[in-house]
């Protein structure tokens, strides 16, 4: 139906205009076909209602006159046969039925009716206003279409401009307060935007979503002013009046995560980045994090921050707080991981964060916290090579701080006796211990562990009847562990061993020999002297 009464108001346009010397297809009309504007049978009596005009004007206008004169008989003509009201904000439907008009209306039907006849103008844009301008020999003249005495060929003198601007609202007393009328008049004067005559149609549905929010339909306003930023974000209008609705479309949300969650959406999903509302999304953003994180939605939350970053890939003070954002829920998370005892989940996800935060203190605590629960949980499974794996990681990450250090000291003592490795394979149970050592040489423990697996290992030795290889052994530990005297003992255990295996023979020089060469090393040892004398009295016997 709406096709068809499109194609209607086409032959209706084409039938008046070849009535009235082909006045052509209008701007106007252009801008009622818009989608967003009203609907098809409405354009219809827009159109006719427009077309009245220009067949007036045709009567009026004097095709050999200059432009400033044309512009001032279309000024005059507007205000006498058109423009009844200034209401602000105002609707085309309303300037047509009713005669109401604001700077935008006025300004759209202005721009049509110039480009009709051929006028010059230019449009320009303050943060407040809407006004016109044509450039005719050296003299710039302003149209205001807002004021039908003083509108035309406009003062715009400092007082003037001031005073016009209080009279229709555009500025406050308070604006004048916080501004001074001198910032005020350079927006109006050296600081107003040219903008084209298609930007008139996004700032027209600008009108219209503030429309709707006076009447309190605040999801048609919300509707309207994303159609408008959609056509034009650059215009300060625009932007201003789409911070506005979407932050009380934010305040009216409330609690409601669910609305706060589908205006985000809208944001992200058209690309939407309005600088003065970065405040309220980031704080959305939060409370839908921790929404997400607390009900164990960990990949929405993760979806989220990562689209975060992207939104705001070109802010950097944005994306510090998206940094900090994900910094809290990545150590909540890794909390309730570790206390539900799911100690790898809770790794794998910290353990990327200590990277890419090295400098943090507390990713680092939760991190050296979640890595020896791991490796302990791995260890205590038989998973000896992979928890030493994590240990190793860890090390490298933090390789002076003392809790990892009695960490790796403490696994390397469990792995030793749970896999009773004293017993079955003394050199790996050698190799865990000095890599232990090597991470923390004042420990007092792994010393004493040390110690006993040289002892241990020169034990094997002796069993083998290999005495001497016995004492290279614990000699090598004395070496390293400073002549420990508990390696002493064993030591001078091992020569006294090596000594009775030549009493055993008979051969009581040789075991003589033995005994009398370690004293002279190892000095007046009472051991070694008792054995002399028992050798010395086999001897004489």
């Amino acid at each position: 139906m709406k096709n068809v009464l499109l194609l209607l108001l086409l032959f209706l346009s084409n039938y008046i205009h070849s009535q009235n010397e082909e006045i052509g297809l209008s701007y106007f009309e252009k801008l009622l076909s818009s989608e967003y504007l009203d609907s098809a049978e409405v354009q219809l009596d827009y159109a006719a209602w427009y077309n009245n005009i220009i067949i007036d004007l045709k009567d009026v206008i004097d095709p050999d006159d200059d432009q400033i004169n044309k512009h001032g008989v279309v000024f005059e003509y507007l205000h006498e046969n058109i423009f009844k009201r200034y209401v602000s904000p105002t609707k085309i439907s309303s300037l047509i039925s009713n005669g109401n008009f604001d700077c935008i209306t006025g300004v759209i039907l202005y721009v049509s009716i110039c480009e009709q006849f051929s006028l010059d103008y230019s449009i320009y844009s303050t943060p407040t206003h809407i006004y016109l301008k044509t450039k005719q020999e050296n003299h710039s003249t302003i149209i205001e279409i807002t004021d039908p005495d003083e509108g035309f060929d406009f003062n715009s003198e400092l007082e003037d401009i001031i005073n016009y601007q209080l009279k229709y609202k555009f500025i406050t007393e308070e604006d004048i307060a916080n501004l001074g009328t001198a910032e005020i008049y350079n927006q109006y004067v050296s600081k107003a935007e040219e903008i084209s005559k298609e930007d008139l149609i996004p700032l027209l549905i600008n009108n219209y979503a503030i429309d709707e929010f006076i009447k309190e339909n605040k999801q048609e306003a919300f509707n309207y002013i994303l159609q408008a930023y959609k056509l034009n974000d650059s215009l300060s209008h625009i932007k201003e009046t789409f911070s506005f609705l979407y932050s009380m479309m934010m305040v009216d949300a409330g609690d409601d995560l669910e609305q706060f969650e589908k205006s985000i959406e809208i944001l992200f999903n058209e690309n939407i980045k309005v600088k003065d509302l970065d405040e309220i999304v980031l704080a959305a953003i939060q409370e839908l994090v921790n929404d997400h994180t607390i009900n164990f939605r960990y990949d929405q939350a993760d979806t989220l921050i990562s689209r975060s970053y992207f939104y705001f890939s070109n802010d950097s003070i944005s994306t510090k707080k998206i940094n900090e954002m994900e910094r809290i829920n990545i150590l909540t998370r890794t909390e309730k991981l570790s206390l539900q005892g799911e100690y790898e989940n809770a790794y794998e996800l910290i353990e990327p964060f200590s990277v890419k935060d090295k400098n943090d203190p507390l990713i680092q605590e939760y991190f050296i916290k979640v890595s020896v629960l791991y490796s302990d949980k791995l260890l205590s499974r038989g998973n000896y090579d992979d928890a030493f794996q994590i240990a190793d990681t860890l090390l490298t990450r933090v390789p002076d701080n003392y809790l990892v250090k009695d960490h790796f000291a403490s696994l390397a003592t469990k792995y030793v006796y749970q896999t009773d490795l004293f017993n079955t394979d003394l050199m790996k149970a050698k190799k865990v211990f000095d890599k232990a050592l090597s991470i923390d040489p004042d420990n007092a423990f792994m010393k004493k562990n040390a110690m006993y697996i040289y002892i241990n290992l020169a034990k094997q030795q002796i069993d083998k009847k290999k005495f001497v290889k016995a004492q290279d052994i614990i000699e090598e530990g004395m070496g390293r562990f400073n002549n420990d005297p508990m390696l002493v003992n064993a030591l001078i255990q091992c020569i006294i061993e090596y000594s009775y295996e030549y009493v055993r023979k008979s051969k009581y020089k040789q075991a003589k020999n033995i005994l009398e060469d370690a004293q002279r090393v190892y000095g007046d040892n009472a051991r070694l002297k008792e054995e002399l004398r028992l050798i010395n009295q086999i001897i004489k016997k």
